[in-house]
């Protein structure tokens, strides 16, 4: 027989013979039994109840370490010489030095042009915006 005891902090009679899980945020204890013992554990205490083989098959998972977490904390290797507060500067790599002759950062390329800025068309003079003419007012 398998027992579930709802509290890891009431008195069960002197009965200590359980292991402790955490289910969800609350810890609770199971334990497997004889008949006799279960039986009178669930009768005389009621936050010990009975539970199925499936459940106590996933409580024991539980307790074995398999994670039922969906979030993973994020460990890292620190360096045990150094002070895990305070804030320590990186080092940056070596720029390359620049070079002497200012000739070698020019880069020079040929290009051939189809068409000319002579050839090309003179663009068209954009005409210019009429003002607009207030309307007259009929005065008496």
């Amino acid at each position: 027989m398998y027992v579930l005891f709802k509290t890891l902090y009431a008195d069960y009679g002197g009965f200590k013979a359980f292991a402790p899980v955490l289910v969800g945020s609350q810890w609770k204890a199971f334990a497997e039994v004889d008949a006799k013992v279960g039986k009178e554990l669930v009768e005389k205490y009621p936050l010990c109840e009975e539970i199925t083989p499936e459940v106590y098959a996933e409580l024991k998972k539980k307790l074995g370490g398999e994670e039922i977490a969906y979030r993973q904390f994020r460990t890292r290797q620190a360096d045990a010489s150094r002070n895990p507060n305070a804030v320590y500067a990186e080092a940056k790599p070596a720029e390359p030095a620049p070079p002497s002759d200012p000739k070698e950062l020019l880069q020079v390329e040929e290009v051939q042009v189809e068409r000319l800025l002579e050839e090309a068309p003179a663009p068209k003079p954009k005409a210019k915006a009429k003002k607009a003419k207030a309307p007259k007012t009929e005065e008496k």
